[in-house]
């Protein structure tokens, strides 16, 4: 699990007075008088499991370490900024004061909150609570997000891989298409790659041949790689595969393509460098340090292998690429299935449900727990670090919040049990490896659609994987609720 560290200056801060937060929020000494005691009060009143402070405080440390470089320490400061405005949105929207206990969730949840762990719908962490404020007998999830400007997107509420929707044995033999398509998908795209022995390609190494240029990846049977002083290319040879007469790789040569491996230099969690064998190369994200190929390796391929195997999913001239209409098509697939639902139905179901919590309560309420109360925070700040200053000063901007409760009443509003919910492909992304849809309701009797959910399926470096979803609240969504309280 990532730590994000603003969830530590969130729960320190929730423990200051409101006077001290609101002054240091417009005030660059108070503001950076503020941070060591936040920190301090985080690590002396939160409560956790598992030894989760402890790996804050290490982290934050590291990062705001004597010399440290300045960008880190922006990033601090800047959490520290997005925290006080999560606080006192907090504290304005819900009425609350400091809180008299203060739980950090992660991997592991502490004894007195752990009964509000939820696992269901396919998620471990059905309650995504990233803090929880104890007020008397009451209980406050805190569903902690940032940005650094009112402005700003807002940040995505969700980030579940594409596979995760289709767990079970129903969906074994869909499962093996899905991985089959990828397999093939990004398999293609190194032999297309390897096929091109221009400069063009990703994989060209001028001193392959003889001097006479070539590439690393070898694809053609009758072209013969010779290897030199410092470049092995025989490790990387996938020699003698043809397409078949479709057009397509058998799924055996794009599985031997997809698990060739390389050694590689990584920087471990203390920032030392260290030798990472067997990589696939698939997953290289910096190839710099590629250990195999030393300095011979051409300097375009430092950039340029990572934008290659993304462009691939681009879409081009207002054409979506194999593997994205794969994935869309499934997602369209209306035939009924096993239990009345088809993927379309059950896909759509299941993102409402995951993304809006909308049967958190529900599952409370099997345990008998009606003392806790879901709410989305999310805070809005940023540092600056002025020219000659050795202070950061803040910029501070008002948070919004969002409880489960108006959510759930102005969905219902808008859609009763019996209304029409829909997902619908909008386009694909021409920059980067992502698709666009949005999630739509149409109230009973109307024939217009209210967009609740814009969606984005997407490739964020790990090709091996799945994409994964990630979900915002769209502008009517979030209109209609301002019409409600929160």
């Amino acid at each position: 699990m990532g730590l994000e560290i603003s969830e530590a200056m969130y729960a320190g801060l929730s423990k200051i007075g409101t006077t001290r937060l609101k002054e240091a929020a417009k005030n660059t000494e108070a503001f950076n008088e503020l941070f060591p005691d936040a920190v301090d009060t985080f690590k002396n009143t939160a409560t956790d499991a598992g030894g989760l402070i402890q790996s804050f405080i290490a982290e934050i440390n590291d990062l705001n370490k004597e010399r440290a470089d300045d960008t880190n320490r922006k990033k601090l400061y800047s959490d520290l900024a997005a925290g006080i405005s999560a606080v006192l949105g907090t504290r304005s929207d819900l009425g609350v004061g400091i809180p008299d206990e203060v739980f950090m969730t992660g991997n592991a949840w502490p004894d007195e909150v752990k009964p509000f762990r939820i696992s269901a719908f396919g998620m471990d962490d059905y309650n995504s609570s990233d803090v929880i404020l104890k007020y008397g007998n009451v209980y406050y999830g805190i569903s902690l997000k940032k940005k650094a400007f009112f402005n700003a997107n807002p940040p995505t509420l969700i980030n579940n891989a594409f596979s995760s929707f289709f767990k079970g044995q129903e969906f074994t033999k869909l499962n093996m298409e899905m991985m089959d398509a990828k397999t093939r998908f990004f398999a293609k795209v190194i032999f297309d790659a390897c096929q091109d022995e221009s400069p063009n390609s990703p994989f060209y190494v001028p001193e392959a041949n003889g001097g006479k240029g070539g590439t690393i990846l070898e694809c053609n049977q009758q072209y013969q790689t010779k290897p030199t002083k410092t470049l092995q290319s025989e490790k990387y040879s996938i020699k003698g595969m043809r397409l078949q007469s479709d057009g397509r790789l058998s799924i055996s040569d794009a599985k031997r393509i997809l698990d060739i491996k390389v050694d590689i230099w990584r920087k471990n969690s203390k920032g030392d460098w260290e030798l990472k064998k067997n990589v696939k190369l698939i997953q290289l994200k910096d190839p710099r340090f590629l250990a195999n190929l030393s300095s011979e390796f051409p300097t375009e391929f430092k950039t340029r292998f990572r934008d290659y195997v993304n462009k691939s999913l681009y879409a081009t001239n207002g054409k979506i690429s194999e593997l994205w209409t794969t994935f869309v098509n499934i997602m369209n697939d209306d035939r009924p299935r096993q239990g009345g639902k088809s993927i379309k139905q059950a896909m759509v179901d299941s993102l409402f449900t995951r993304i809006l919590k909308l049967d958190l309560y529900t599952q409370l309420e099997k345990i008998k727990r009606n003392d806790f109360k879901f709410y989305l925070v999310t805070g809005v700040g940023r540092a600056l670090k002025p020219r000659g200053s050795e202070m950061f000063s803040p910029k501070v901007e008002q948070a919004t919040t969002k409880s489960l409760s108006s959510i759930l009443a102005n969905l219902a509003e808008l859609c009763p049990d019996d209304c029409l919910k829909t997902i619908e492909f909008l386009e694909a992304s021409a920059t980067e490896a992502s698709v666009a849809l949005v999630l739509s309701v149409t109230p009973k009797g109307s024939s217009t659609k209210v967009p609740i959910l814009n969606i984005k399926l997407r490739y964020a470096g790990n090709f091996s994987a799945y994409p994964r979803f990630e979900a915002t609240m769209t502008k009517e969504f979030l209109s209609y609720g301002k019409k409600k309280s929160t």
